[in-house]
């Protein structure tokens, strides 16, 4: 990994060399590129769907990205206590002060005037905590 320009979206990122192109690629542009070529698509496990991969289970069988956010959304087990609200609801992100709840993140995002950026999501949240 090093500093660079992706060829894709022209951006001064950390970027990998593609192994296949031998151009230089951000994260972001790389896993959009796979998120849609179906080739890298499998049948989930859950709701037999031809999708991308979001995660494997305990035996390495493919389970799609809508039914890992379902998951996520419905499996009580996996909630925490909001820093800001107080509700126990599926985590958004993390600061050091603790777990945030989707409607906590979206709410700040919006009275801050953040925009989003998936990788600087984490910090975005703890400058106005």
């Amino acid at each position: 990994m090093s500093t660079g320009r992706c060829s894709i979206c022209k951006e001064i990122k950390t970027v990998n060399r593609d192994r296949k192109t031998g151009s230089l690629v951000c994260r972001a542009c790389y896993t959009r590129k796979r998120y849609h070529n179906s080739s890298f698509h499998k049948r989930c496990t859950r709701c037999g769907e031809t999708r991308a991969v979001g995660k494997r289970d305990g035996e390495d069988k493919p389970i799609c990205k809508v039914c890992c956010e379902k998951e996520r959304k419905h499996n009580t087990s996996l909630h925490e206590k909001c820093f800001f609200c107080g509700n126990i609801k599926p985590v958004e992100t993390r600061i050091e002060s603790g777990p945030i709840c989707c409607v906590c993140y979206n709410t700040q995002r919006r009275r801050y005037g953040i925009k989003t950026n998936r990788n600087k999501k984490h910090q975005d949240v703890a400058i106005m905590a």
